[in-house]
């Protein structure tokens, strides 16, 4: 019976056969490739699959509430099966956290670029006020709505409300980066700038009105300034104590 050499021995490789020098090394090697690619393209399915269920989360969030995000309701949404959800996370708690996170470090990113586009230009504290004002008509209500349902339920699951801290603090930081490059460099300004927004934020889902936008810019404004000239409002008050308290004593004498 004849016999082929090794290297013309046909083997399969892609969608055609094809002699492989080396022989049986090369069809180790093409097999290896067609592995590796059937891997990569499996893990960029789960990885749009995982997304597309923490979007599907913050959306059952907004629309029926914390109490209302289930399996099989984010499952639905998602428009994928229920077992979805328990191969790619460990429980309802995991899947809210990571989705409320996620939907953060998405408005972290909008914020670092703002802070980025400030630092490259040269602005006053009302110009960066103005721009901050047009950043925050992009918010989005679901992810609004979902960030003060996580914050609420995040004060009674401890290791849920690490992780909602751990993002407002990197959140108060790039708040705090952004008005140095104003020069407002005290660090508790930028808490009370978040906090007031966030209070703001939650009026506006309650109470929509047509000038809010406008009337947080004033707010900031009125802030911001306030912060400003407290080193001297505050030597002030100190000298007026001061003075009270000699004068209560003269009088007591």
């Amino acid at each position: 019976m004849a016999t082929l050499p090794i290297d013309s021995v046909p083997t399969w490789s892609g969608s055609l056969w094809s002699p492989l020098p080396g022989g049986g090394l090369g069809l180790v090697r093409r097999y290896r490739g067609s592995m590796t690619n059937d891997s990569r393209a499996t893990r960029e399915r789960g990885k749009q699959r995982k997304s597309l269920l923490l979007e599907a989360t913050i959306r059952v969030m907004a629309e029926r509430g914390l109490a209302g995000v289930t399996h099989r309701a984010v499952a639905a949404e998602a428009g994928v099966s229920v077992s979805s959800t328990t191969y790619f996370f460990d429980s309802l708690d995991d899947m809210v956290g990571e989705a409320v996170s996620e939907a953060l470090a998405g408005e972290m990113e909008r914020l670092a670029v703002f802070r980025e586009r400030v630092q490259s230009r040269r602005h006053d504290g009302s110009a960066i006020i103005d721009e901050f004002t047009e950043y925050l008509r992009g918010d989005r209500d679901a992810s609004t709505i979902a960030q003060f349902e996580v914050y609420l339920f995040a004060s009674r699951r401890p290791e849920l409300q690490a992780r909602v801290a751990g993002i407002i603090r990197m959140t108060r930081t790039l708040a705090h980066e952004v008005l140095a490059a104003a020069g407002l460099h005290d660090e508790r300004a930028a808490g009370a700038a978040l906090a007031m927004i966030d209070g703001f934020a939650l009026h506006r889902l309650a109470d929509p009105h047509p000038d809010h936008f406008e009337i947080v810019a004033r707010a900031l404004r009125a802030l911001l300034a306030g912060f400003a000239t407290l080193p001297f409002t505050e030597s002030h008050a100190l000298q007026d104590t001061s003075l009270m308290g000699h004068a209560s004593k003269d009088s007591s004498t």
